[in-house]
């Protein structure tokens, strides 16, 4: 065998790119402060990935939110678990937003999100959001959905918590930690408390209403197993006509619901008027659509007992449920 020339020998090694047609390449970002985050968050827009962007612990302040558009694959995550990540707002506007593609947040915090009217931490829209080990916590928002606000698509919380979100309008406030609408919606070991609403007004015929402090959802579907939802409270306050809240833990528009295996306590509703004052479903409010709760527990809740339920139009099925330490199993009829 004769020997190859310098030439050839280069030639043999030189890199074929008609190899790498229709291989995926993995992208993978780094970040250690906003300017690079926003960088890295533009490269991937309309990209199909799957993208990873990696952030150095730390506390990552904004000015304005963070808008991902149409990233087909994208994970953002920490390079470190042993320390915290946040994604820290300026109270002036909401802390990300999602546009389409699929998203998946690991290993964050998110707070400090404000003065939007909904989605003051997360605002997603036609996206599959996922949330696994991550915080969504102390954003404020006018109306509804403080913590996250969902329009269509899906939304997956893994060992999650969605904590110390508030809501407030003067007229009508829902959803102080969740609003999830025409969404599939996923709770996993996740939890979901003390979040609040308030609805507050000085008109001599005004009225107020809030709903849904925890996660209040219309349309779609909403799973939750393994979780919690406790300490979100409802206050719906006028010296006018009427003041109604309803819902405390759970609220939802035709919606099918199913629970299995979760906590719900020291949810609670507030109604003051000079006229009518209402409190229904201290728990759950099931406005059309259906609920299944199954291997769960309900405690301290107000007010309690089977008034945790409000459910018109829909059937409410029980099974090997505990209310304040009472065993319940049954169908409850609208």
């Amino acid at each position: 065998m004769g020997l190859k020339s310098k030439h050839e020998t280069r030639r043999q090694n030189r890199p074929v790119i008609e190899a790498l047609e229709g291989r995926i390449v993995l992208s993978t970002l780094y970040a250690s402060n906003v300017t690079q985050l926003q960088a890295d968050i533009t490269a991937v827009k309309n990209s199909p990935g799957p993208n990873t962007i990696v952030l150095k612990p730390g506390v990552y302040l904004m000015t304005s939110e963070l808008q991902i558009q149409n990233a087909g694959n994208l994970t953002i995550r920490p390079s470190s678990t042993r320390s915290t990540t946040s994604l820290v707002g300026s109270v002036v506007d909401r802390v990300l937003e999602i546009d389409g593609g699929s998203v998946t947040l690991s290993g964050l915090s998110i707070s400090g999100g404000g003065a939007v009217a909904q989605g003051a931490g997360i605002l997603a829209q036609n996206a599959s959001l996922t949330l696994k080990s991550t915080k969504v916590f102390s954003n404020i928002s006018t109306q509804s959905g403080a913590g996250i606000y969902t329009q269509g698509g899906t939304l997956t919380l893994q060992d999650s918590y969605v904590t110390n979100n508030r809501s407030s309008n003067s007229t009508l406030a829902f959803g102080g930690g969740i609003v999830a609408v025409d969404t599939q919606v996923t709770l996993t070991s996740s939890t979901v408390s003390e979040n609040s609403l308030y609805a507050y007004q000085q008109q001599t015929m005004g009225a107020v209403e809030a709903s849904g402090a925890g996660i209040f959802a219309e349309g779609g579907s909403l799973s939750v197993t393994g979780s919690t939802l406790s300490g979100n409270n409802i206050y719906a306050v006028t010296t006018g006509t009427s003041a109604a809240t309803s819902g405390a833990a759970i609220s939802t528009l035709e919606t099918p619901v199913t629970v299995s295996k979760s906590t719900f306590q020291y949810d609670a509703l507030y109604s003051v008027s000079y006229g009518v004052a209402s409190t229904q479903g201290s728990v759950f409010a099931t406005n059309g659509g259906s609920l299944t709760l199954v291997d769960s527990s309900l405690s301290k809740n107000t007010p309690g007992g089977m008034r945790s339920f409000f459910h018109p139009g829909a059937t409410v099925t029980i099974r090997n449920i505990s209310i304040n330490g009472l065993k319940f199993s049954g169908t409850l009829n609208p």
